[in-house]
């Protein structure tokens, strides 16, 4: 019991524990990491911010730095005159340069070349023997623009050594181009004095990829194949992350409009959590010591509500043992002072309901034995009324059953009649109709009959007009048979013109046509009659095969006409014949339904005793049904009875457990 009651306390502390070490843990580490990579990434920004403006400062010096060497060439190119120069020893010319020179100290040179092939510097060197400035690079970009001033890409400069690049711009005159090579070495040291984050550095290459200023680099040395350095190539401006020489970088860049030159910053990765690492150990102090400081306060809390539900648990331990004497010392007024109080009431209400449980128990037990000793006497009784009742239900069942045998016989019956009835009414109008329809067939013979006679009459009239048909159709076959004859004397006649005319020789030729025109006619005439020979023989033998039908069908006319005759006889002795059947009929109808009425009396009578006797029946079902419920609910009365008298003592037992 001991171990299931600290199961129960410990488990619910360790819950209580664990939520609140949640509660403050979570909401802790998240908050710190939230703020530290909040804190990073501001850093991060920030860094890479100063780079971009570092970067874009730089850029802007090389731009005044350009500017202000251009102008400086473009008011050399204005004043000189190229078409002045003779000679390399050029005293004025020489001054000038010289005083120009002195009072620019980024200068390494300062010159001017004419198309005539002149060339004059400051500092005069040696230059070499055949030097010609007009094939130089800045001379020929120089002429292809003359109304701008162009800078070369940066060079290593042969006699100085030094990073330079060179401005130059065709005279005013356009007969020379002035130009001064500018160091780059002032421009290296203010690149090297650019801070790009706390360890990084800023460089500058030409469009080219060839190192301009750059700390780990030599001046002119190639980078444009280089990994890291691609991204410069492919956009304007930017940054990204790369690995320069082992180590992690971030780049910034941009690129001069002007030049084209790349202007970045490189400055290490690792700077950014350097300068974030501060807020995460921040971070990894506060979040432990709060969160012991909240496991401390998370151990009181817990304490305080387990040791009222710890109290409260061995007052329930006590009342489940049956110690109803239990109080709770209720001092707090919190929700364990009020869960304490309520405890007692509960207590006090159970001690009432237990007594009275005992004075309704000791009741009920004597009730019961009163009630198990009535019910026993009833049922027995019950049982008795039981038996009789089943045998008066028996005897009405089979008297039921006798006489829905009497009433279906009835009913069989009633239906026999009423079915010969309907045949006989049947049989009636078909006898009416039979009558009628022989008095119509009587007529029809009759119409029949003048019928037959007239086709008679008519087809003895086409019979004489096919004799006369036939007469005619000989009398064409006779004049048909002359037009032959005629058709061939005439092919004689035309022949023997036709010799005649032959034996005349030219004057008969007209002659012998006509006659040869006659014979062809004639031959015509002769195939024409033949044909019409041929269609008159086949006209005489349909004339006389129709003849010998007409003939044959007068024949059957007349054997109709004998026939219908007879048939006419036979109607009127089935008319009379018919009448007399009818009036039979009718009168055999007549009695069938007064046998009809009288039966559907017999079955309506027989109905209703039916009905009556089932109703009796019924009731007496209902008697038996009831008394069996009776018998059957004094049954369960008796054994609720005695089970109610067991679990009174059953109650008294389990009472006793109690100590009030």
């Amino acid at each position: 019991m001991k171990k299931e009651k600290d199961s129960v306390r410990w488990g619910l502390r360790a819950k209580l524990n664990v939520a609140f070490a949640i509660t403050l843990l979570v909401p802790s580490l998240l908050i710190g990491i939230f703020s530290y990579q909040t804190a990073r990434t501001k850093v991060e920004n920030q860094l890479t911010e100063a780079a971009k403006q570092n970067v874009q400062l730089l850029n802007h010096t090389i731009n005044q730095m350009l500017e202000a060497k251009k102008q400086e060439v473009e008011f050399l190119a204005g004043y000189l005159q190229a078409d002045a120069i003779q000679s390399a020893n050029d005293p004025a010319v020489r001054k000038i340069l010289t005083k120009f020179q002195e009072t620019q100290p980024m200068l390494e040179r300062t010159y001017i070349g004419t198309e005539a092939g002149v060339f004059i510097k400051w500092p005069m060197t040696q230059m070499k023997k055949g030097f010609d400035p007009r094939q130089r690079p800045w001379y020929k970009d120089a002429v292809s623009s003359p109304e701008e001033t162009i800078v070369t890409s940066p060079y290593i400069a042969a006699s100085s050594k030094n990073m330079v690049v060179t401005i130059a711009r065709m005279t005013r005159d356009g007969k020379g181009v002035v130009g001064m090579d500018v160091s780059l070495k002032k421009l290296a040291d203010i690149t090297k004095q650019v801070q790009v984050g706390k360890s990084g550095y800023a460089f500058i290459t030409d469009k080219d990829g060839n190192v301009i200023v750059h700390p780990e680099y030599q001046a002119g040395e190639r980078i444009k194949d280089a990994s890291w350095f691609q991204p410069m190539l492919q956009t304007a401006a930017g940054e990204y992350e790369a690995l320069i020489e082992g180590e992690q970088k971030k780049v910034t860049y941009v690129s001069n409009a002007e030049t084209g030159w790349k202007i970045g910053g490189a400055m290490l990765k690792r700077e950014t959590d350097d300068a974030a690492r501060p807020i995460l150990y921040t971070m990894l102090v506060v979040v432990p010591l709060t969160t012991v400081i909240g496991v401390v306060l998370v151990y009181f809390l817990v304490s305080s509500m387990t040791a009222p539900l710890k109290k409260l648990m061995m007052g329930a331990h006590k009342i489940k043992e049956g110690d109803l004497r239990t109080q709770m010392n209720v001092k707090s007024r919190d929700e364990f002072g009020q869960l304490g109080h309520s405890f007692n009431q509960m207590n006090e209400s159970l001690r009432n309901i237990v007594a009275h449980m005992n004075d309704t128990a000791e009741h009920l037990a004597a009730s019961s034995e009163q009630l198990s000793a009535s019910s026993d006497q009833t049922k027995s009784a019950s049982g008795r009324i039981a038996s009789i009742v089943h045998r008066v239900v028996a005897e009405y069942r089979s008297q039921e059953k006798r006489v829905a045998a009497t009433s279906n016989t009835v009913k069989e019956m009633a239906t026999a009649v009423q079915h010969i009835a309907v045949r006989a009414e049947t049989v009636s109008d078909s006898a009416v109709r039979a009558s009628q329809l022989s008095g119509e067939g009587k007529h029809a013979i009759e119409t029949v009959s003048e019928k037959m006679s007239a086709i008679h009459g008519t087809v003895r009239q086409l019979d004489e007009k096919m004799e006369m048909l036939g007469e005619r159709s000989r009398e064409i076959g006779t004049i048909v048979a002359f037009i032959n004859e005629i058709s061939e004397q005439t092919n004689l006649l035309s022949l023997n013109a036709a010799i005649e005319a032959a034996r005349a020789g030219d004057q008969g030729r007209g002659f012998a046509v006509v006659a040869d025109e006659v014979r062809k006619l004639a031959n015509q005439t002769g195939e024409a009659s033949h044909r019409i020979e041929q269609e008159i023989h086949r006209i005489q033998r349909e004339i006389e095969g129709m003849v010998n039908a007409m003939k044959q069908g007068a024949s059957e006319v007349e054997g109709g006409i004998h026939t219908v005759t007879a048939a006419g006889e036979s109607f009127l002795d089935i008319d009379r014949a018919v009448q007399e059947v009818t009036g039979q009929i009718q009168e055999i109808s007549a009695s069938t339904e007064q046998i009809a009425a009288s039966t559907e009396e017999v079955v309506a009578a027989m109905n209703h005793i039916a009905k009556r006797t089932t109703e009796n029946n019924q009731s007496l079902e209902s008697i038996s049904k009831a008394t069996d419920e009776q018998l059957s609910s004094m049954e369960e009365i008796a054994a609720s009875s005695h089970s109610l008298a067991n679990l009174a003592e059953e109650m008294q037992q389990q009472l006793r457990r109690f100590t009030l």
